[in-house]
């Protein structure tokens, strides 16, 4: 049994911008703001959004991959992965984005990532997980289509909910370090021993008395899990 978990969210996190955000503004019509404005209103849920905003994506898989090669990662985080020692802390991607570009963007870094099916299977510490939201392109009628593997686990703020899921996998380990930067990570927040916090998650866990350690880059989440000795 590893003793530590790091749960690590990826749009915005890994990401400095939302790249499901980034891939519609660039290959879907308008229709995805008015979708997003409806979510905001709580007219429809997260896995509804997150549904209908595969359906609007209109491009081919050359013209996804040409475009997530230009995204850029946060200052750090490869070093942080450089950093850890696998025997004893496990890493894991958790998103409620879309696994096709979560996986390309990462596998530059270290091709060990891949997106995973069941929260039970966790026997390969080679592996470093991502937890997320499966799309393909279907090849007849040439729309992307998204399957959500936690869907009766989701909740107001993301598809999966991201509590549940710290939940189902503490029983697995003593401490579970996170690392968000928006509401949709707040579940996890709530259920964590250490919280690092980017962008809107800082004030959303202030207002909420969540004590965070809140940062701006990996470099500064490397020096904190160094000095407390979770990573070398």
């Amino acid at each position: 049994m590893k003793k530590t978990l790091i749960l690590c969210d990826f749009d915005g996190t890994i990401t400095e911008s939302d790249v499901t955000d980034t891939l519609l503004n660039h290959f879907a019509t308008k229709e995805w703001e008015e979708v997003g404005k409806a979510y905001l209103k709580g007219t429809i849920s997260h896995a509804e959004m997150n549904t209908k905003f595969a359906q609007l994506l209109n491009a081919s898989p050359m013209q996804v991959n040409a475009l997530l090669k230009k995204i850029p990662l946060r200052p750090g985080f490869s070093k942080l992965l450089s950093e850890i020692n696998y025997a004893n802390v496990s890493f894991v991607v958790i998103s409620s984005g879309w696994d096709y570009y979560i996986e390309r963007i990462l596998q530059k870094y270290n091709p060990r990532f891949l997106s995973r099916i069941s929260l039970e299977d966790n026997k390969d510490n080679t592996v470093l997980q991502i937890i997320a939201n499966k799309i393909s392109l279907d090849p007849i009628n040439k729309m992307w289509n998204l399957q959500l593997l936690w869907d009766k686990n989701s909740c107001r703020f993301s598809s999966p909910c991201k509590g549940h899921i710290v939940k189902t996998l503490r029983k697995h380990f003593n401490q579970i370090i996170v690392i968000g930067n928006s509401e949709s990570d707040i579940c996890m927040a709530e259920n964590a021993t250490i919280i690092f916090a980017f962008g809107t998650l800082q004030q959303i866990c202030k207002n909420k008395g969540i004590p965070t350690e809140n940062v701006s880059n990996f470099y500064q989440v490397k020096e904190y899990l160094s000095s407390i000795h979770v990573i070398d």
